[in-house]
C-alpha cells in the first residue's frame, strides 16, 4: 500500500500586458508499505516501510504574449517518479511462455527529476495550433530493467544512475477550411501531427553493477568483443530517439460524427540492459495505424456505435538482442494481428 499527502500554492504575476509570471511549490509526503515474501518463504515482510521519502517540488513559469495568437512559454520545474508495486516488492514472476522470472528489487529508490523547457505556439484558429518546444532534463536514478549476470532470463528492475535528455518536438493540427463558420465538408476535416527526436545518455559511470563498487562501464569493458570500444554513455532504457505521430479525422460536433485514421512509430529502443556477457535488448520500430469511427443517434444522441480497427498494417512487436560485429536475434516477437472491434453505447 501506498499513501501520499500532497499540498501545493500558485502565485501568479502579470507583467504589464506581454506577459505572465507564475511559481509554486508542491510539497509530497509519500510512505510505501510492503506484506509479502519470497517463493521459499525464508524473507517475509509484514507492512513494513519500505519507501519513506518528503519532497519539496517548486516549479516556474514566465509566459509572454507576442501577439493575440502567439505565445513564448519558458518553464522549469522538478519532479519524482516512484517505483511501482511490482517493480518495489521481492515478488518472482515466472513466465511460463517465455521462460522468463521477474525478480522484484525491494531496495528501489524513486527518481529525481529536474525538467527544463521553452515553446512557442501559434493559434493561427481557435481550432488550429503550431508549435515548436524544445526540453532537457535531467534524471538522478531512474528505473531500468536489467537481467542478471548469471542467469540472463532472470530480469530486475535498478536504479540507473545519473542521465540526462535533450529533445525538441513539433506539433501541428491544422484544419482543411480556416473558416469555423462554413458548413462545408473541408471545414469538418483535420490533420493532426506531432513529431519529436530526443537525444539520451546514461553515464555509465556512475551505475554501480555490484556490491564490490563495479561500475556498469567497467563491466562492458571487460566483456568488450575484439576490436569493441566502449563508449562512457549508452542511451536511457524505454527512450526512443524519434516518435511520429500523425491523424487525418472528420469532425461534425452538431451530428455527432467523427473519424479518424491515426499513425503512430517510434524508434528503435533500448529495453533491456544486459549483463556485458549477454547483449543487450532492443525494442524495434512498430508501425501502427488506427481507425476509429462513431456516430451519436437517437432523440438526445443518448445512443453512440463506435466501429475500430487496430494494426491495420498488421505489424509485429519484435524485440531483438544486438551486439557489436553480430547479426540481430530474436528475443521476443508478438503477432497481434488486425483487431476488429463494434461497440454500442448507451447514456442514461
Amino acid at each position: 500500500r501506498q499513501t501520499v499527502f500532497a499540498a501545493y500554492t500558485v502565485l501568479v504575476h502579470p507583467i504589464k500586458e506581454f506577459a505572465k509570471f507564475s511559481y509554486g511549490l508542491r510539497v509530497e509526503k509519500a510512505d510505501m508499505y510492503y506484506t509479502g515474501q519470497n517463493n521459499e518463504g525464508t524473507v517475509i515482510y509484514n507492512d513494513e516501510k519500505t519507501l519513506d521519502e518528503l519532497n519539496l517540488l517548486p516549479s516556474a513559469n514566465l509566459n509572454f504574449f507576442l501577439t493575440e495568437e502567439m505565445n513564448i512559454r519558458v518553464g522549469a520545474s522538478r519532479s519524482v517518479a516512484r517505483p511501482s508495486f511490482k517493480e518495489k516488492s521481492i515478488a518472482q514472476i515466472y513466465d511460463p511462455i517465455t521462460k522468463r522470472t521477474f525478480n522484484g528489487n525491494i531496495d528501489l529508490e524513486q527518481t529525481n527529476i529536474n525538467n527544463y523547457d521553452l515553446r512557442y505556439e501559434w493559434y493561427m484558429s481557435p481550432r488550429e495550433l503550431f508549435s515548436v518546444s524544445g526540453f532537457y532534463k535531467q534524471f538522478d536514478g531512474h528505473i531500468e530493467m536489467v537481467s542478471f549476470i548469471a542467469s540472463p532470463n532472470n530480469l530486475t528492475p535498478r536504479n540507473s544512475g545519473s542521465a540526462n535528455l535533450v529533445g525538441t518536438e513539433i506539433e501541428i493540427r491544422k484544419a482543411f477550411a480556416v473558416k469555423d463558420t462554413s458548413n462545408g465538408f473541408a471545414s469538418k476535416l483535420f490533420f493532426t501531427g506531432n513529431l519529436s527526436f530526443v537525444k539520451s545518455q546514461v553515464d555509465m559511470q556512475s551505475v554501480l553493477v555490484d556490491s564490490k563498487g563495479q561500475t556498469e562501464y567497467d563491466f562492458r569493458t571487460t566483456n568488450a568483443r575484439e576490436g569493441e570500444t566502449v563508449n562512457r554513455f549508452r542511451p536511457m532504457a524505454g527512450q526512443s530517439p524519434y516518435s511520429i505521430n500523425a491523424s487525418f479525422s472528420y469532425e461534425d460536433i452538431r451530428k455527432g460524427t467523427s473519424v479518424a485514421l491515426s499513425y503512430n512509430v517510434q524508434g528503435e529502443q533500448l529495453t533491456i540492459i544486459a549483463s556485458g556477457r549477454v547483449p543487450d535488448v532492443y525494442t524495434q520500430p512498430f508501425h501502427s495505424l488506427n481507425f476509429n469511427a462513431f456516430q451519436k443517434f437517437g432523440k438526445e444522441s443518448n445512443s453512440k456505435m463506435t466501429l475500430g480497427v487496430n494494426n491495420i498494417l498488421n505489424d509485429d512487436r519484435l524485440l531483438v538482442y544486438k551486439s557489436f560485429n553480430a547479426t540481430s536475434q530474436t528475443y521476443n516477437k508478438y503477432k497481434p494481428g488486425v483487431e476488429f472491434n463494434l461497440k454500442y453505447t448507451y447514456t442514461f
